[in-house]
């Protein structure tokens, strides 16, 4: 189990629903109060693509990148390619794949 903890936001991947479950239940019998997403394709406003075809995952920030042009007044400029180098992150060649459940 691998769980993702920023302030009051948590994200939790397991091999098994079960496991989540049951991590909650005990969460729950400590007293937090949680609530629970279907799925995992947005965390802190990032939101995550995943591509079997290609085996990639694609993290965007559309919410957080049109709040910044808002606030600095530039929703109407043209945007422009990335002045970096796109590329993928590497990959463990013996790890798991990622499944969402």
């Amino acid at each position: 189990m691998i769980i993702f903890l920023y302030v009051d936001d948590c994200g939790i991947t397991s091999p098994t629903m079960g496991e989540i479950d049951a991590f909650l239940a005990r969460m729950r019998i400590k007293g937090f109060e949680l609530t629970k997403d279907e799925g995992f394709s947005e965390y802190l406003g990032i939101q995550f693509e995943h591509n079997t075809a290609s085996k990639s995952i694609v993290m965007t920030q559309p919410g957080l990148i049109n709040k910044i042009l808002k606030a600095t007044d530039l929703t109407t400029c043209k945007p422009n390619r990335t002045p970096t180098r796109q590329c993928g992150l590497i990959t463990d060649p013996d790890g798991l794949p990622m499944e969402e459940h």
